[in-house]
């Protein structure tokens, strides 16, 4: 990935070229190119890259070891498994808790790691023997260093065939049977994109996904799961969705003093727990929300939105407001125009639902993104071309279809698109995201075409979509498929607006 900078340039650049007869605009570029520079000096590094999800930087705080740091945190080793690992004290008691969970486990010979990072449990594997070993890595430059850095080189092997996937993309077209399926450690708090609240890694560690790790073991195998738990909620909903998927208890092993995690569990086969200091954690919090498709948030207490967020999004609200009402201060406050801001709320909300709900059918991969934001830009101009083409076209019908649209997105399960064949999905699926997209970018124009003020309107809009990216924060709270019903119910809203709440248009 390129860094930030080079964006803000290639923007700023853009914005030049298309504001040359424009001082003001002008006069805004020069005064944005401090940033730019403060970006490029705050962000370059020596030992930095950037991958198409986060920023990545490294150090060798030993021979033995590095460290590569996710977004300023310090999130993956690489350590060497040789005498001179073995002579760094962090890096044997780091190995010391990756061999631990292997007394429960009898047979690798094949194996499938999911989210191995830097390698470190390929090349445990590879000295223990495994004949087979499927890795699935989503970043690519976090996969690079086990490739290049990491000492053992474990990827180079030729037992290893490596996969730049989604892991639940994976478990959902993989055939293989394996002896024991590696789940790598949650990274908290780490988003999908912009657009949306779902962790990148959360529908790995839902209900769901450990069903379908578990339908690719054979009889007698084994899924081993390492965690830093920052709240002993975590590690309650790790081994309560283990005991129900499994129907029985996982081995816990539990490190009092952490090296590199807190707990690893063992599941199948006829494992029996070992009485590990997590058992009387897992009995106390028996009421705990287990992650699911519909709410894929291990790291939430519980169903709400975190205070740091309700902060962040007080601030973010605030900032659009003046922005909006400070640009055409005038324009905005001339009357009302709650219509328009119903669109802008509803439309942020059907986004946020395809980006969040996506993922279960195209995967967690980067290209998702885009391919939303391409799919609403092409419904914008398809509907604007509509609107000139056949300027008839009524508003009520159009939000009919539009509310109806949303009630069969929520009624239709995507668990069962998810395991149909490859074209099923991605056709009926990506007509249930983009169709009520389309139809909202279709009602926007309808009701801007009749508008006196566009500059009003599309304050009000902005507005809007400001308040429909916090709402969407909601899914917290509701699950990922309740965003159709808010979103349709901010839809049948608009249907009812009062003529006084209606902006004037045009004669």
């Amino acid at each position: 990935g390129n860094p930030p900078w080079m964006w803000f340039s290639l923007g700023l650049a853009v914005l030049a070229v298309a504001s040359h007869r424009h001082p003001y605009f002008e006069l805004g570029i020069v005064g944005t190119l401090p940033i730019v520079i403060a970006l490029m000096v705050a962000t370059g590094g020596e030992h930095e890259r950037w991958s198409p999800y986060h920023r990545v930087t490294w150090h060798d705080p030993s021979d033995a070891q590095y460290v590569i740091e996710v977004d300023g945190s310090p999130r993956l080793t690489a350590l060497d498994l040789s005498d001179r690992g073995a002579a760094d004290p962090f890096v044997e008691a780091a190995w010391a808790q990756y061999r631990a969970p292997y007394r429960h486990i009898a047979t690798f010979d094949t194996v499938l790691v999911l989210g191995a990072g830097a390698g470190n449990d390929v090349a445990l594997l590879l000295e223990g023997g495994a004949q087979h070993i499927d890795v699935v890595e989503i970043d690519p430059v976090v996969a690079d260093f086990g490739r290049s850095r990491h000492p053992q080189r474990p990827y180079d092997d030729p037992r290893v065939r490596f996969h730049l996937a989604d892991a639940r993309g994976y478990l959902r077209h993989e055939t293989r049977i394996y002896d024991l399926i590696i789940i790598g450690p949650t990274i908290p708090r780490m988003s999908t994109s912009g657009l949306s609240p779902v962790p990148l890694d959360g529908y790995v560690h839902t209900r769901e996904a450990i069903l379908a790790a578990r339908a690719l073991l054979a009889p007698d195998g084994r899924i081993l799961t390492y965690h830093t738990a920052p709240q002993p909620t975590d590690v309650a909903k790790v081994y309560q969705t283990l005991r129900s998927v499994f129907g029985g208890p996982p081995e816990v092993i539990h490190w009092g003093q952490p090296t590199l995690f807190t707990h690893a569990f063992v599941a199948g086969g006829s494992t029996s727990n070992a009485a590990g200091g997590a058992m009387d954690l897992s009995q106390s919090l028996t009421d705990v929300t287990l992650p699911s498709d519909d709410w894929p948030f291990l790291h939430l207490t519980r169903r709400a939105v975190p205070r740091h967020d309700v902060e962040v999004l007080a601030v973010a609200v605030g900032l659009s407001l003046l922005l909006v009402l400070g640009a055409r201060g005038r324009g905005v406050r001339g009357g009302y125009d709650v219509e328009m801001f119903l669109l802008g709320l509803g439309f942020m909300l059907l986004v946020t639902k395809s980006v969040a709900g996506l993922p279960l059918l195209v995967g967690s991969t980067w290209e998702l993104t885009p391919l939303v934001l391409s799919a609403v830009l092409l419904a914008i101009l398809t509907a604007n071309w509509l609107v000139l083409v056949r300027r008839r076209i009524g508003l009520r019908p159009v939000l009919a279809a539009l509310v109806i649209s949303l009630g069969i997105g929520w009624a239709v399960p995507v668990q069962a698109l998810a395991d149909s064949t490859f074209w099923v999905a991605w056709t009926v699926g990506g007509a249930l995201a983009t169709a009520p997209i389309f139809l909202a970018a279709l009602a926007f124009a309808i009701i801007i075409s009749d508008r006196a003020s566009a500059v009003m309107a599309l304050g009000y809009y902005a507005i809007g979509a400001a308040a429909g990216g916090v709402l969407a924060y909601v899914v917290m709270v509701t699950g990922v498929k309740a965003l159709s019903l808010i979103a349709a119910l901010a839809y049948l809203l608009l249907w009812i607006v009062p003529e006084r709440f209606k902006a004037s248009t045009t004669p």
